[in-house]
Parts: C-alpha cells; sequence; structure tokens
C-alpha cells in the first residue's frame, strides 16, 4: 500500500488570527515592500513585529534562494 503523504505547505506553526484597520498609506507601503520582496503581507508584518520586540521571526528563512536565469 502506497503511503499517502499530506499536499500543500508546511505549517507555519502555531498561529493566531488578528484583524486590526491599518492606515493606507502604511499598509501601501507593506504591500508594495511585501510584493518586491516576493512575500506576503503576513511575512512582512511577523518580521516587522518580531524585530521591534526582539523577538526571532519564525519565518525568516536560512535557506538562500537560488537565482533563475534560464526561464523558458
Amino acid at each position: 500500500m502506497a503511503v499517502r503523504r499530506k499536499s500543500g505547505r508546511p505549517s507555519k506553526g502555531d498561529r493566531r488570527h488578528v484583524s486590526a484597520k491599518i492606515p493606507v498609506a502604511l499598509l501601501d507601503a507593506l504591500e508594495q515592500d511585501a510584493q518586491a520582496r516576493g512575500l506576503d503581507r503576513t511575512a512582512v508584518l511577523v518580521e516587522a513585529i518580531a524585530e521591534r520586540y526582539g523577538l526571532p521571526n519564525p519565518f525568516a528563512s536560512t535557506q538562500e534562494a537560488l537565482p533563475l536565469t534560464n526561464v523558458a
């Protein structure tokens, strides 16, 4: 019998949903930063909060991205 693997991306750990109203200018800056870095808004917010409170960023990757030079 074949072993069934879980599909989808790996878990990012135990998290809670937070809803906040953010000024438009800040959200626009956050979205531009996230898009320029290839991240989602949550990753950028978590990074900023972790840095502010001197905590490790749980989403930080220690793996370096490979450059894409020959894309078909």
